[in-house]
């Protein structure tokens, strides 16, 4: 019996991927590298990893690193600030409120908190959660299970009783990886990705409480 959903946050309640994106291709002109599109959906949305290991760059001494991370970070601050009123996924609000009264909730990402503040302070969704895990509160990033794994113990249900709805490849092998039943809803920068591993993918997320009803 379905017991409990964990939500991605970024691609799937929220639209701020191209935020994200933005704020990095920008922060890394400055010091010379040219970001693509294509290359930051390889390396963040599919691979989970850093822009510093993409191939062919040469990453700068540790030190560097962490000031062009603080600098991205601020500008993706100050992004998230300019869009708040536009950052909520249409339909997502009506989707938690049908869902909640039936199914335990928990949002997991990979989002820094100091982002999450900032993406949610208009949202007015956060009431529907039971909890919220974001970076800091596992070992491993997506597509590491480990953020799964720690949502299944926070919520105190198995693996068959929870789904999980992700937007991108690296969110799906994470759910995966922790032998959870996921569906997808590509984002648009995720839209082309490979989510043969799903349990289902949908158009949007009005579509999942029917889905759900038949499990």
């Amino acid at each position: 019996m379905l017991k409990a959903i964990f939500w991605d946050n970024d691609g799937v309640l929220v639209s701020t991927e191209h935020l994200y994106f933005e704020s990095n291709r920008a922060t890394l002109a400055k010091y010379g590298f040219n970001l693509s599109l294509e290359q930051f959906k390889e390396i963040s949305l599919r691979q989970g990893k850093s822009v510093f290991e993409l191939p062919g760059f040469t990453p700068p001494p540790e030190e560097a690193q962490k000031r062009i991370r603080d600098e991205r970070n601020a500008l993706f601050s100050l992004m998230l600030e300019k869009s708040q009123d536009k950052l909520l996924k249409c339909g997502v609000k009506d989707a938690l409120e049908r869902l909640s009264p039936t199914y335990a909730m928990g949002i997991v990402t990979s989002c820094r908190k100091e982002h999450f503040e900032i993406i949610h302070r208009e949202t007015q969704i956060l009431h529907y959660f039971r909890f919220i895990i974001s970076e800091g509160d596992y070992p491993h990033s997506k597509p590491h299970p480990a953020p799964y794994l720690t949502a299944l113990e926070k919520s105190g249900f198995e693996a068959d009783e929870c789904v999980v709805v992700e937007d991108s490849e690296r969110g799906l092998a994470a759910a995966a990886a922790a032998g959870i039943k996921c569906f997808v809803i590509p984002d648009a920068l995720t839209a082309d990705g490979d989510f043969g591993r799903a349990f289902k993918v949908l158009e949007n997320v009005s579509q999942l409480e029917g889905e759900l009803a038949k499990l």
